[in-house]
């Protein structure tokens, strides 16, 4: 009798920590963030810009600590202008003065979306610009959206814009 209650305790007790490993790895798996790396192009027909510019393509290379960001946007005339962002993923406020014009960016994790907040403002012409966007990741990972609230789009307008990309 004294074996049986030995071999049930000992069962009772693996048990338990079989389910205390469980909830470990249940919990670290739900603490994992998406990796956003990967060539990614705009899918025009499921975009909503709403009267805003957006990029054409991204480049993104993501670490733990960072991610590098390089947009490829089209000017009115059809040319390709480039610009990288390499930001913290910590919400670290990076700023940056080019000429007239100041200008800070940050992106921080919320759940496994990343929301960047930008602010610019060009000082000949009093002009301010001010968004916030959330990148999601669709599950199979091949499809990036970034919704972008537009608080002031530099001639006091504001808007909302819905873009969709495809990993390339």
């Amino acid at each position: 009798m004294k074996n049986n209650l030995k071999k049930t305790i000992k069962l009772f007790y693996s048990g338990v920590f079989a389910l205390i490993l469980l909830a470990g790895f249940s919990n670290s798996a739900k603490s994992q963030k998406v990796n956003f790396s990967g060539l990614w192009k705009i899918d025009s027909l499921k975009s909503n810009f709403g009267g805003f510019v957006a990029a054409v393509t991204f480049k993104i290379a993501q670490t733990t600590d960072t991610i590098s960001i390089e947009r490829t946007m089209r000017t009115g005339r059809g040319d390709a202008r480039s610009f990288t962002d390499k930001l913290p993923l910590d919400g670290k406020t990076m700023t940056n003065t080019n000429g007239t014009t100041k200008s800070s960016v940050s992106i921080k994790w919320s759940g496994q979306a990343l929301v960047e907040t930008s602010w610019g403002h060009e000082d000949t012409h009093n002009t301010t610009y001010q968004a916030t966007e959330t990148w999601t990741l669709s599950p199979d990972g091949k499809t990036i959206t970034n919704d972008r609230v537009v608080a002031n789009d530099g001639d006091g307008g504001h808007g909302t814009s819905k873009a969709v990309y495809h990993r390339e």
